[in-house]
């Protein structure tokens, strides 16, 4: 009669293990597509804000006195990079505020030929974070929102191997 008992308590604890952790498996991946669903949507808005095209254009407002166009440009760039999250893309985001900051100092203090220096400092680190973005985009673009969480935030998936390579490169 005990090892009856024994043998249906450990069943009993057997089948209540097994599903915990379908609960805690569909937890997981819930929780992994909704950080995916993130990563893409923080990655759309990036790409359509850090054209190099839009800041040539708010740059060619601020040659001619057009502070406020530098300005929004200047806080919307702030904002994305402290509040948007992709894995070691944050990286390059972090390198573009210094040259933006001096550019802003520069512009204060009429300092052309400097604003003109850290203007091609910024473009060029904008070219490579839309290089790095572009890359993103070519190789997640349609994938699942699973997908896009785990090439993001597993350290070794290709993904991150090139990320990782274009930024010791650059950098």
């Amino acid at each position: 009669m005990k090892k009856n008992l024994i043998s249906i308590i450990v069943i009993i604890l057997l089948v209540s293990s097994l599903g915990l952790n379908y609960h805690f498996f569909n937890e997981t991946s819930s929780l992994k597509n909704m950080i995916g669903l993130k990563y893409r949507l923080n990655h759309e808005e990036v790409m359509w804000n850090f054209e190099v095209e839009v800041f040539d254009h708010v740059l060619k407002q601020l040659r001619q006195g057009d502070e406020v166009q530098f300005a929004r440009y200047y806080v919307k760039v702030s904002s994305l990079v402290a509040s948007h999250r992709l894995g070691n893309v944050d990286n390059f985001y972090m390198m573009l505020l210094p040259p933006l900051n001096e550019i802003s100092i520069n512009y204060a203090e009429d300092d052309m030929d400097a604003l003109e220096k850290n203007a091609d400092i910024y473009r060029e680190r904008l070219i490579l974070t839309n290089d790095v973005l572009a890359k993103l985009e070519e190789t997640l673009g349609e994938a699942s929102n699973k997908e896009w969480y785990n090439q993001l935030s597993n350290i070794n998936s290709e993904l991150n191997s090139y990320i990782s390579e274009r930024w010791s490169q650059a950098f």
